[in-house]
């Protein structure tokens, strides 16, 4: 029975990198995504090609609890477990750190 890592934030970026990495090591991938619909579901398709059914996408907004569950609860349901979680997820700011704003900080960080 494969493993199963549920990433969030894994569209794009570092989270993407993982994500291939761990199906290129055979694990099931659950695909956690906010707004770029688009660049999960073109993750998933290129993972489901090497190993079909093995990349499922779900949307959560990570600021909403009741989101949070949802992505558990339909992860439960993509496959048995989830063996291991990244928390990759955050906002991105394409700014240099010294330019950045309280607000985006505080979002940021917490």
């Amino acid at each position: 029975m494969n493993k199963t890592i549920l990433i969030t934030g894994a569209a794009k970026r570092i989270g993407k990198e993982i994500a291939l990495t761990f199906s290129q090591m055979g694990w099931n991938i659950i695909i956690h995504y906010n707004s770029s619909k688009k660049d999960a579901q073109d993750l998933a398709d290129q993972i489901n090609t090497h190993s079909p059914s093995s990349a499922k996408i779900i949307q959560a907004n990570l600021d909403i609890s009741s989101d949070v569950q949802r992505l558990v609860d339909e992860s439960k349901l993509c496959f048995d477990s989830i063996d291991v979680l990244v928390n990759n997820a955050s906002t991105f700011y394409p700014t240099p750190i010294d330019e950045i704003s309280e607000e985006h900080w505080d979002k940021l960080i917490g």
